[in-house]
């Protein structure tokens, strides 16, 4: 016979395959799913499908309702505590206390302080049993996007980066095409569209000429694509390139410095180009400053793609709060083909930057480690 513990754990498990049916679409919503269960059987699901729409616990709810099953004693499994306030939609607590679930298990308190423990003491309230904890790191991993937006009012960046066994991300001439195969690629586009900006710095555009678009498994670009940004402090981007080009239908935003030409600034714009002009922090862009006016158009996450120097940049200011580096089974070596973080780097090993909570797998040959910083 399975254990409640074993029980707890698959349910909550499976919330989180519903809730990554809402991958890229709830944003800055979190990633949700919701399951009913009534003596160890499955009675109805559901999860949170785009930002503004149902939620999962109602959306598992009304599952049931359109079953003709009645949920009065069940249990609901949810990875994210039922929220407790008014918003896009009614307070999901007030939905579980009516519907007459008589249980609900959850992954982890929702960290918005406008809900922070208020949705299990309601449902605690009106005599409903709550247990929370269920799997809590797995759902942290999940929500990492939506529970630094939330309490940091900062947009959460992730430097993806790729590199040979032996940490070089070219060859000594520049050569970079393509040292992971198609797998990490894909991964790469699914990433894209979860993230709601991405970001290269000006070199990489001069090198590459990339279109830094979301495409799904036939390379076909998919209707919802992120924020294009273009970190280039002397405003060096070509009008014929890929990006600007195609600026009128994909958004695209070029982060200058202060002291730019405003004729160039002014045929970006007429081109369909986004100009910020961010101010100095040293002799550098600050890019805090850039992440600030981000969080101020509701962009809540930012993948950055940049070459080295650009991670060394964003690295230094204290601003990268994951990585995610793939490294290809293969050495490439010499002593003019860059690494994967530029910059001056330390002298002591006490200044090394820490990671943890990191997890491994592999996509075809490739390997691809993640990492968390300051966590």
């Amino acid at each position: 016979m399975e254990s409640p513990v074993d029980l707890d754990q698959q349910m909550m498990q499976r919330t989180f395959e519903l809730a990554l049916r809402g991958w890229g679409r709830t944003s800055p919503n979190p990633l949700v799913g919701a399951v009913i269960v009534r003596d160890g059987q499955v009675l109805a699901e559901g999860w949170h499908d785009r930002c503004g729409g149902p939620h999962a616990e109602v959306a598992a709810l009304e599952d049931a309702r359109s079953r003709g099953i009645d949920v009065r004693g069940a249990t609901m499994y949810v990875n994210l505590e039922p929220c407790s306030h008014y918003g896009r939609t009614p307070p999901c607590s007030l939905a579980l206390i009516q519907s007459g679930i008589k249980k609900v298990v959850t992954a982890m308190v929702d960290p918005n302080p406008l809900v922070a423990g208020r949705g299990h003491g309601q449902m605690a309230q009106a005599g409903i049993e709550v247990v929370s904890g269920i799997l809590e790191n797995e759902a942290k991993r999940l929500n990492d996007i939506f529970i630094h937006y939330i309490t940091q009012k900062r947009p959460f960046v992730c430097l993806k980066m790729a590199a040979s066994l032996d940490g070089k991300t070219a060859t000594g001439a520049g050569q970079s095409r393509w040292i992971t195969g198609k797998e990490a690629r894909r991964w790469v586009h699914w990433q894209r569209l979860r993230y709601r900006a991405v970001a290269v710095g000006i070199n990489t555009v001069l090198a590459d000429d990339p279109m830094l678009t979301a495409r799904d498994e036939n390379d076909t670009e998919v209707e919802r694509q992120p924020l294009r940004v273009v970190l280039d402090p002397l405003l060096k981007l070509p009008l014929e390139s890929k990006l600007v080009r195609t600026a009128r239908e994909i958004p695209l935003l070029v982060v200058s410095g202060q002291q730019t030409d405003p004729d160039k600034v002014s045929v970006l714009q007429s081109l369909g180009v986004s100009v910020f002009a961010c101010p100095k922090r040293t002799d550098t862009l600050d890019l805090g400053f850039f992440l600030d006016y981000l969080y101020s158009r509701d962009v809540d996450s930012l993948l950055l793609e940049g070459g080295n120097q650009t991670a060394a940049t964003f690295l230094n200011q204290g601003l990268i709060d994951k990585i995610a580096f793939f490294f290809a089974p293969m050495l490439i070596g010499g002593r003019d083909a860059p690494g994967l973080i530029g910059g001056q780097g330390i002298t002591e090993l006490t200044g090394a930057i820490r990671l943890s909570d990191l997890k491994v797998q592999q996509l075809g040959d490739d390997l691809l480690i993640e990492a968390y910083i300051g966590r």
